[in-house]
């Protein structure tokens, strides 16, 4: 997050952020955002797919894995957060960028050797420099 991209400043016309950002710290979302926002063009588009709030995986964590509102560490140390559409819009809005488009997507899987339902949770979003 601290490291700056290895792309020149305004020089993308898009940026596909798929699951990565709910691998970042809450505090340091904000950071990497704007990072993004600063390689875009004006006019061009971040491309977000990530975690939503509610996610069979978040409702599965156990106790003693929760290290914030929403933000849990699996057991290999890798982390995840997961998002509420309008928390998302305000931290892109911070960084400079306008929702274009935002959705949450709802998944049931099947298993239907072991007779259970998995309902996913996830946030598909566009957001446009200004």
């Amino acid at each position: 997050v601290n490291n700056p991209l290895p792309v020149p400043p305004c020089s993308m016309d898009l940026v596909l952020c798929m699951f990565v950002l709910s691998a970042i710290a809450p505090e340091s979302q904000l950071t990497a955002i704007k990072q993004l926002s600063g390689a875009l063009k004006v006019g061009g588009k971040l491309l977000f797919r990530d975690y939503g709030r509610y996610d069979e995986a978040e409702l599965r964590f156990r106790k003693g894995s929760k290290m914030d509102e929403h933000f849990y560490v699996r057991q290999d140390g890798t982390c995840s957060y997961f998002f509420d559409l309008d928390v998302l819009k305000e931290i892109c809005s911070e960084a400079g960028l306008r929702m274009q488009e935002g959705r949450y997507i709802l998944r049931q899987y099947a298993n239907r050797q072991q007779h259970k339902a998995r309902h996913r949770v996830w946030i598909h979003a566009v957001f446009v420099k200004q």
